[in-house]
């Protein structure tokens, strides 16, 4: 399902409302609190045909890139249509890992998305004020693709006892397989921070990886980063104001690398991400 986003959409909504989209299995969350002005919605959304919509569930694969730079830096985990907050397609997939209707999803606009597990346990996943999740990248090559025509006769030769399964290929029983465009030239496409060209399924991946590893990016605010350096500021200054001036070079110099060193540190091994430029995409 694509959220319908465009300014054509909307100003033909505005002129004759878009008839209710149908989505039959996939229904919308009850449970949901907070401000839903700024997720990413639209008056209508383009929808699997009729036999995929009743037979399967569906949802967003919106993956919207960044404004500043064209990358993909976070994507929406629900989206509003006609009134309606939907799963995305990743939110989607681990709803069925675990099989839990939309009733039982709480969803905290800005703040977490719960979603109970079969074991008693729970996901809770942060959100943004707009719904989305900012991704973890870990390197996108850790995703096997493999050609679909090629895999569908694979299966279909083991399933006979033909041959046996390939040591080199993944195993297929209780996996997520993702099914989408990866061959070059084709439009599903864009970049990411490790490649100019990236097939976009695998930025669905990378959201779904992280949520099923607990290894989201957590942000200290700008805000706080700001005070932290001015109070560093300040105080070299007043200890340093009568100083050599090799000690006066010397010492800030140490502490910005300490803090750089650190930065990358906290994100390497915690997801910790500290803005050390300003403004960060």
């Amino acid at each position: 399902m694509f959220v319908d986003t465009s300014d054509e959409a909307r100003e033909l909504a505005q002129k004759k409302p878009f008839p209710d989209i149908t989505l039959y299995a996939t229904k919308p969350f009850p449970n949901v609190t907070g401000d839903v002005d700024k997720l990413l919605s639209g008056p209508t959304a383009l929808t699997p045909l009729m036999a995929f919509a009743q037979s399967s569930w569906t949802g967003s694969v919106n993956s919207p890139p960044s404004e500043v730079d064209g990358m993909r830096r976070k994507i929406p985990l629900i989206t509003e249509v006609q009134g309606k907050i939907y799963p995305s397609f990743v939110l989607q997939i681990l709803m069925q890992i675990e099989d839990v209707p939309v009733e039982e999803v709480t969803i905290e606009i800005g703040n977490i998305i719960t979603i109970p597990k079969q074991d008693g346990d729970e996901w809770k996943i942060p959100i943004d004020d707009s719904g989305f999740l900012y991704l973890n990248y870990r390197d996108t090559n850790r995703f096997q693709v493999s050609e679909y025509e090629a895999v569908y006769k694979l299966i279909e030769s083991a399933e006979k006892g033909d041959i046996d399964w390939p040591s080199e290929l993944p195993p297929f029983t209780d996996q997520v397989v993702i099914i989408g465009q990866s061959a070059t030239g084709l439009s599903d496409f864009g970049p990411t921070p490790y490649r100019g060209q990236e097939a976009l399924m695998k930025v669905q991946a990378t959201a779904l990886d992280s949520i099923l590893r607990n290894d989201f990016i957590r942000q200290i605010p700008k805000g706080q980063v700001l005070l932290i350096w001015l109070a560093i500021a300040w105080l070299t200054l007043l200890l340093l104001r009568q100083a050599r001036i090799t000690l006066a070079i010397l010492i800030p110099s140490v502490i910005i690398l300490t803090v750089i060193f650190l930065a990358f540190f906290l994100f390497d091994q915690y997801s910790f991400l500290i803005p050390l430029v300003l403004p960060v995409v």
